[in-house]
């Protein structure tokens, strides 16, 4: 049913949408290129909740659980708005995937987190964002995919794990505000982030959330010689000692895989490494946070750095550049940076009951996010394309001196800002992954 539900969703709702779009619908709105319609959205909503009616009457799903109907409207309204964002045939990509995610949760042999949990934080990040709309802080579409992304983490996982996202994106806000940056450079400071921008900060979050938590996919509770071990997709073993979890952060991990909280979930010793941080606390928790402080201090960096407007240089061939330039770094922009983690990290100490854990965690956290955004840095400097002014010979990440109609045809990018941001998300989650592993 992962497979034959989400190719359906798309051979039926997708085109339904387009022909009522098309013959019906006297206005439209464009997100992210296609223009959209409001008469499109809802004719793929409904057509989604008929063949979720027929789909339940064949073979593959032989006993849906009997609240199940509780979470198809959301799951119609999230599949809505994810083809209202598609665009130049992406939404033909885009479907089937979120679609598969969901039904995976949705019947997955863990517990749905609670339908008024989910409505009630899409009900509250819809007046949040539109507020944050208003504000110009997200342009539309942004908003509509920081959206999905809240939805998203609390139907992969807990609603409490909102929380660093949230701290993010306002500490975020916040810097942006307190030190403006007016560096012609930067074509992107004081506007509202994009759903590109959404996603590039925070897309692994979710994704690592899809993927390590109890009820994801390819999970097991394994009885070894040690007792019960969590198996899950990207971890042999998710090691949780409960005396060092706080009742919050232990409800959590609880809730979310409450299928084995019967059985205890005991604490192992990990002999087989030379070194391991798995006895100390869970990557379960650890790694989605860690990902978070390399955004938070990247953003942190970059936006003092640009203000400050100290000594620049260039973190792989150490020569004087521009501040703001992609790839540079300064003293006030990396002690940024390194606040920036350890705000993150500061979570650590709301995780755990005991003091030296806490501690061991936010020193974890705040060190990752950090190299994170030396990461970001490095990859900055050695693939994102830089462009010459023609009169002073410095470099700019954009070539702000030509009109907008030639910047579009100028050569596209190697990688942009947000690429950079996305990989080196990616590539410390990876290292992260591998020494909790």
């Amino acid at each position: 049913s992962i497979v034959v539900f989400p190719m359906a969703v798309l051979a039926v709702c997708d085109p339904a949408a387009t022909i009522a779009g098309t013959l019906f619908a006297r206005k439209h709105y464009n997100l992210a290129g296609d223009e959209k319609s409001l008469v499109g959205n809802t004719v793929f909503f409904f057509s989604f909740l008929v063949l979720c009616a027929l789909f339940f009457k064949t073979p593959l799903i032989p006993e849906p659980f009997s609240s199940v109907w509780a979470y198809l409207p959301l799951m119609g309204i999230v599949l809505a708005a994810v083809e209202a964002l598609g665009s130049r045939g992406l939404d033909n990509l885009y479907i089937p995937l979120v679609a598969a995610a969901i039904w995976q949760r949705l019947t997955a042999a863990g517990p749905m987190a609670p339908v008024l949990h989910l409505y009630t934080v899409a009900l509250l990040a819809l007046l949040f964002l539109w507020l944050m709309y208003k504000r110009s802080s997200l342009t539309a579409d942004g908003s509509v995919g920081a959206w999905l992304l809240a939805v998203g983490i609390v139907w992969f996982g807990h609603w409490t794990l909102l929380l660093p996202i949230l701290l993010f994106f306002s500490s975020s806000i916040l810097i942006g505000k307190l030190f403006p940056s007016h560096l012609p450079s930067d074509i992107k400071s004081g506007k509202g982030r994009d759903v590109v921008q959404v996603y590039a900060n925070g897309g692994i979050y979710l994704l690592l959330i899809f993927l390590v938590f109890p009820n994801g996919p390819g999970v097991l509770v394994v009885n070894g010689s040690w007792g019960q071990m969590i198996q899950t997709s990207i971890f042999d073993y998710q090691v949780i000692k409960t005396s060092q979890l706080g009742e919050v952060w232990y409800h959590i991990c609880t809730s979310a895989g409450g299928y084995i909280e019967g059985s205890g979930w005991n604490t192992l010793a990990v002999t087989d490494q030379p070194f391991s941080l798995a006895p100390y606390f869970s990557g379960m928790l650890i790694v989605p946070l860690a990902v978070m402080a390399v955004a938070n201090s990247d953003t942190w960096s970059s936006e003092v750095g640009r203000y400050v407007k100290g000594r620049t240089y260039d973190i792989v061939r150490f020569r004087r550049v521009e501040p703001g330039l992609s790839g540079g770094i300064s003293l006030a922009g990396t002690l940024a940076g390194g606040l920036g983690a350890g705000l993150i990290g500061s979570l650590a100490f709301f995780i755990s009951d005991e003091w030296i854990t806490g501690f061991l965690v936010f020193a974890v956290i705040g060190f990752f996010g950090f190299m994170g955004m030396l990461l970001d840095s490095i990859l900055g400097a050695l693939f994102q394309q830089k462009y010459k002014h023609p009169e002073t010979g410095k470099q700019y990440d954009h070539p702000w001196w030509e009109n907008q109609v030639n910047r579009n045809n100028k050569r596209k990018l190697w990688m942009s800002n947000d690429a950079v941001n996305f990989v080196s998300q990616l590539i410390m989650a990876a290292v992260v992954i591998e020494l909790l592993s």
